[in-house]
């Protein structure tokens, strides 16, 4: 986000929120909004300001269906192999499938909610999905088949089980494109080659945690180097 200073890449989103500001005193902070986001705009920034989302050149294809309130998310199992310290995934963690929170009891009744609702991207999730590899793949195929032909499909993991074997698999059986944290595989890009050699679609999608400045920055010129799209940078909160 070249041109923004740290203030407003920490502040911006939050100040575009009208209903953020004091109202005892609305001038000062107005002003600030207005002035941060001018800054947003110089920087050729995109998004969405009341949603706190913003983009450089163009966003992921599943976002926008998203964004426009078409998109979902279904938890192949909560159990994960890693237990990261900015993650939310429930406790206790189980092999549980679910269509936006919602327990279904197979891969058909998933894509038929999903159908039903007239969704249009769709995010398979965990806890990691890929610690019950037949059970994704069976739902992808289902998904596919059963949804609109257009409906986009990714696959959010840590990467660690993600084999050239399996995403060759993955892209077998209908899947688009996968979002991998690689903070939470120690920014290893492993997993993001064997998917791109598998002709998925790759995106990275990561906390920005502090002191690890220098790590991302790597990551982001390897990123380059490797042609991967876009890369998804997430804020924590305390």
């Amino acid at each position: 986000m070249t041109g923004l200073s740290e203030v407003s890449e920490r502040y911006a989103a939050g100040l575009a929120r009208k209903e953020y500001l004091a109202p005892a005193d609305p001038e000062p902070l107005q002003r600030r909004r207005k002035r941060l986001l001018k800054v947003l705009r110089k920087a050729k920034i995109k998004g969405w300001p009341e949603r706190g989302t913003f983009y450089t050149e163009s966003l992921p294809p599943g976002c926008r269906p998203c964004l426009m309130g078409l998109g979902s998310n279904v938890c192949v199992t909560t159990r994960c192999n890693r237990s990261c310290f900015f993650c939310f995934n429930p406790e206790p963690r189980a092999d549980i499938l679910s269509v936006h929170g919602k327990t279904v009891a197979s891969e058909p009744e998933a894509a038929a909610l999903l159908k039903s609702l007239g969704i249009r991207s769709v995010g398979l999730s965990g806890g990691e999905p890929l610690l019950l590899p037949e059970r994704t793949l069976g739902l992808i195929r289902t998904l596919r088949s059963g949804m609109e032909p257009s409906t986009r499909l990714d696959l959010y993991t840590n990467g660690d089980l993600l084999s050239s074997e399996l995403a060759r698999g993955l892209k077998s059986a209908g899947l688009d494109g996968v979002r991998i944290n690689l903070v939470a595989n120690g920014f290893n890009t492993k997993p993001a080659r064997a998917a791109l050699e598998a002709g998925l679609g790759v995106d990275i999608e990561i906390p920005v945690i502090p002191g690890q400045e220098r790590r991302l920055k790597t990551l982001i010129l390897e990123l380059d180097r490797m042609r991967v799209p876009h890369l998804i940078l997430h804020e924590l909160f305390s």
